[in-house]
């Protein structure tokens, strides 16, 4: 049996999992009350799996909308270290990486009033994530645009390197100098971290909070509530090989709590 029959045979298996244990939440009237939706490129690209197809996207927000509440990463910054009360249930929407696929969203967001955040490289010519060029990536001035439309901008490291594979010594530049770099960059504080592939070592973390980062974002799934650590936020991440009826499942209770237990298995990348 080939690869690709292999993975189609998971991808199904997958949906059929999701689309099941979401009916049984619905019938049950479990929902999960915050989800932050984590992004990567809008395109249709059959090489990169993370790629979503616009009006894929498009597709997934309408229905979001009419169901569920938007709120920015400020607000879960309120609701995390203030208490501020979050309307439920809730998403939020955020992009890792900064590519230049987001700016065809620009009105769409302001037509919706949305404030997704984006989490930008600072050398993303350094980087070789999801078949792109340097040419895909967020300029300063273009991350200004975004700014100017209400848009959130935050940090994705310097060259997006895997935190648990590099040395101890090259993670000071990754979180803390690239935030200070962006920051002179585009003239206005940057907040809000994304840990690149999600993964993070106690190391990073306490760099995280040296650098004072409000929030800091992984690709763990999970609950989000009052005792969520604000620099261990869980995201579920949405990709092209979601279909439209998984993608309404991902984020109920039961399938978020299943995708946090294969985050540890050999099926990851399969099945979330």
């Amino acid at each position: 049996m080939t690869n690709s029959l292999i993975s189609n045979l998971l991808f199904q298996t997958r949906r059929f999992v999701y689309t099941h244990l979401a009916s049984i939440d619905q019938v049950l009237k479990l929902k999960n009350p915050l989800v932050i939706l984590c992004y990567h490129r809008l395109a249709v690209d059959q090489r990169d799996r993370h790629s979503l197809d616009p009006d894929q996207f498009f597709k997934q927000i309408r229905f979001l909308l009419v169901r569920r509440r938007f709120v920015s990463l400020k607000d879960i910054e309120s609701y995390l270290y203030q208490g501020r009360p979050l309307p439920t249930p809730a998403f939020s929407l955020t992009f890792d990486d900064g590519f230049r696929d987001v700016l065809k969203i620009v009105p769409f967001c302001q037509k919706f009033y949305l404030q997704p955040a984006v989490f930008a490289l600072v050398k993303p010519k350094h980087s070789k994530s999801n078949h792109a060029s340097s040419e895909s990536f967020l300029t300063i001035p273009e991350l200004k645009y975004l700014l100017d439309h209400r848009f959130i901008v935050g940090c994705h490291s310097a060259s997006h390197p895997d935190f648990t594979k590099i040395s101890s010594r090259s993670l000071p530049k990754e979180i803390i100098l690239s935030k200070w770099q962006l920051e002179t960059a585009l003239h206005t504080p940057v907040d809000y971290f994304a840990y690149p592939y999600g993964r993070y070592t106690t190391k990073s973390q306490a760099l995280v909070k040296k650098a004072g980062y409000r929030l800091s974002l992984t690709m763990s799934d999970g609950i989000i509530s009052p005792a969520t650590n604000p620099l261990l936020l869980p995201r579920v991440a949405i990709n092209r090989t979601h279909t439209f009826s998984e993608f309404t499942s991902t984020f109920s209770p039961s399938v978020i709590r299943l995708r946090s237990v294969l985050k540890h298995s050999p099926f990851d990348e399969l099945f979330t």
